[in-house]
């Protein structure tokens, strides 16, 4: 942390709230992502599409994590 605090030049506490922003909004993703699986989960005759879509997603999301 402080390697990477003094090549930003920012403070570490700064870096350390940085983090934390971070990770809260990466939460936020996966909430969110959980809802749009939740309401496409009863949609009939549209599993093969929403599989897809569900990967596609989870493929984007796994790659900011």
């Amino acid at each position: 942390m402080d390697l990477l605090a003094k090549k930003l030049k920012i403070p570490r506490s700064r870096l350390f709230a940085i983090a934390a922003q971070e990770f809260l909004q990466r939460n936020k993703n996966v909430d969110l992502l959980k809802s749009l699986n939740a309401a496409y989960d009863d949609l009939p005759d549209t599993e093969p599409i929403v599989a897809k879509m569900r990967s596609t997603h989870h493929k984007i999301m796994k790659d900011q994590w």
